[in-house]
């Protein structure tokens, strides 16, 4: 019953008939489609609501200009959003897959993300170590989200990343001793909050800032990622 009820859900999501086989590859042609309409037919495939089909996705690609209306049009890049660690206490001490470093040798940059709420507690403290003892550790960027779910005395953006810093401290001093490298920082750290709304002026320099370091990592001259209208100045790396 379970794989009758997602098998019918994946031909409603495709448009493909009762009777017809379900292929491999599905394509989604977005052309001549507004943005935001297109975003929410990849969330039939891709989101983590109810009634998507994501369970079954084994891999997408989606190309396009799907930049923010904040940065500069001619921006382009490949992201890749490879598969997730320590999503729950089972898998804190899982080591990255043959997969994850097949990427991190090709990419120019690696964003290790964790929530801010409870910086290093899950898998990626061990991510972490995986990534210093295979030599990777020099392109690696830690970016925290849901800042705006971060506790503080004031809840101010200040506040929130000064509480997050004190975890991020812990676990440099652990790495640290466990390395005997008192030279082991980590220093290229974004902090972003309020993505699920519209998001602010500070999330999107701090976005900018990140771009900006990895496009320094690999030598190359940086550009401005940020649209020159912009009233705020450009933060640059840390």
């Amino acid at each position: 019953a379970i794989r009758s009820s997602i098998l019918t859900r994946l031909r409603e999501v495709c448009g493909i008939a009762t009777n017809s086989d379900i292929p491999l590859v599905v394509e989604l042609d977005g052309r001549g489609k507004h943005l935001d309409e297109f975003i929410k037919d990849i969330k039939l495939f891709l989101g983590s609501e109810e009634n998507t089909v994501s369970p079954i996705i084994d891999r997408a690609r989606i190309c396009g200009n799907l930049l923010a209306d904040w940065m500069v049009s001619t921006t382009k890049m490949v992201l890749i959003d490879s598969e997730g660690i320590g999503h729950n206490l089972k898998e804190s001490n899982a080591t990255l897959s043959h997969w994850h470093y097949q990427y991190f040798a090709e990419a120019d940059g690696i964003i290790l993300v964790d929530k801010a709420s409870t910086p290093f507690t899950g898998g990626a403290l061990n991510a972490l170590k995986n990534l210093i003892e295979s030599g990777y550790f020099p392109k690696t960027f830690i970016g925290f989200t849901r800042l705006d779910e971060v506790e503080s005395s004031d809840c101010t953006r200040t506040k929130q990343i000064k509480t997050v810093k004190a975890g991020v401290k812990n676990a440099e001093a652990a790495l640290q001793s466990e390395y005997q490298d008192d030279d082991l920082k980590l220093n290229n750290i974004t902090y972003i909050g309020d993505l699920h709304n519209q998001i602010d002026i500070e999330s999107q320099n701090e976005i900018v800032k990140l771009l900006d370091a990895i496009i320094l990592t690999i030598k190359l001259p940086s550009q401005n990622f940020m649209r020159q209208n912009m009233t705020s100045p450009r933060l640059k790396i840390l």
